[in-house]
């Protein structure tokens, strides 16, 4: 899927530096198959792996539920 002026992995990275973690990177996932065309991506803190690979959507709805998340944790203390 492509945005408006936009790549979905910039999109991707956006949300992710909203979170204020450093470190934190989004990674596509490049395949061999020629047959599968939605990219794939994944979310890394580090050298940990923080998500599966997931479609553009799935991650996007990842990366909000993680700040989201963040959010609460700050709130609680």
């Amino acid at each position: 899927m492509k945005l408006k002026g936009i790549t979905e992995l910039e999109a991707l990275k956006n949300a992710a530096n909203s979170i204020k973690l450093p470190g934190l990177e989004v990674y596509q996932m490049y395949s061999e198959d020629r047959r599968k065309t939605t990219g794939k991506y994944f979310l890394q803190l580090g050298k940990c792996t923080l998500s599966p690979v997931l479609d553009y959507e799935q991650l996007n709805h990842f990366i909000h539920g993680f700040l989201v998340a963040i959010k609460l944790k700050i709130t609680e203390q």
